[in-house]
């Protein structure tokens, strides 16, 4: 994030419209980016917004875990073949 903005200071009448397909198109595929493509920010004050609430979810997340010794993540299907095949036998 700070990286585009010190970048799209720099250019000339950077339309809002192609700042935030430009962050968008960037963005690793994860619950973050499908929420952006559910409902696309208008601003960049609210894409900043929502950049910080997913990494406030992320740093409790890893909190949790981390004191709970839980993980939120889901069994992979791999992962719940080989539990399975280990417990018949």
């Amino acid at each position: 994030m700070e990286r585009f903005s010190s970048i799209s200071v720099q250019i000339q009448d950077l339309s809002l419209e192609v700042a935030l397909t430009s962050m968008l198109m960037a963005l690793k595929f994860g619950p973050f980016s499908d929420s952006l493509c559910k409902k696309s920010p208008t601003t960049l004050d609210e894409f900043r917004s929502r950049v910080v609430g997913f990494i406030q979810m992320e740093e409790i997340i890893r909190f949790k875990e981390k004191v709970c010794g839980e993980s939120s993540s889901k069994p992979t299907e791999q992962e719940i073949k080989t539990e399975s095949n280990r417990r018949r036998g």
